[in-house]
């Protein structure tokens, strides 16, 4: 779990500076409207199925490695233009919120509603 969770981490760290990819910042205090967290819910979940994939693992999902990054910059970069979070910012939400999915014990469960938003998205 803890190489998963290393390749969720490295998959959103692209977002945030090089100073911040070595530094945690703390998720920021925007409220988000409800399609803004399943979207960013999603982002991490996808981000994690493909880390299983890299794995080895998760044969029973689509391959995500590049439709889930698509869907993860397309969401990210949707997030700081509607409530101007910054990169580095965008990047510790997804990073905290891939924590806790990761150590949700029915993540399973979370990922087909994710699968249907990535289908609507057009990926």
């Amino acid at each position: 779990m803890t190489r998963i969770l290393a390749t969720v981490f490295a998959a959103v760290s692209f977002l945030a500076s090089p100073a911040m990819a070595q530094e945690s910042a703390p998720p920021p205090a925007v409220q988000l409207n409800p399609q803004q967290q399943e979207a960013v819910r999603c982002s991490a979940a996808l981000a994690i199925v493909a880390g299983i994939q890299n794995a080895g693992g998760g044969k029973k999902w689509p391959p995500m490695a590049k439709r889930g990054k698509d869907f993860f910059v397309r969401v990210s970069a949707q997030l700081m233009d509607e409530t101007g979070m910054t990169q580095e910012q965008v990047a510790a939400l997804m990073k905290a919120q891939a924590q806790k999915l990761v150590e949700d014990p029915d993540f399973a469960t979370v990922v087909p509603p994710c699968l249907d938003l990535l289908k609507a998205s057009g990926l």
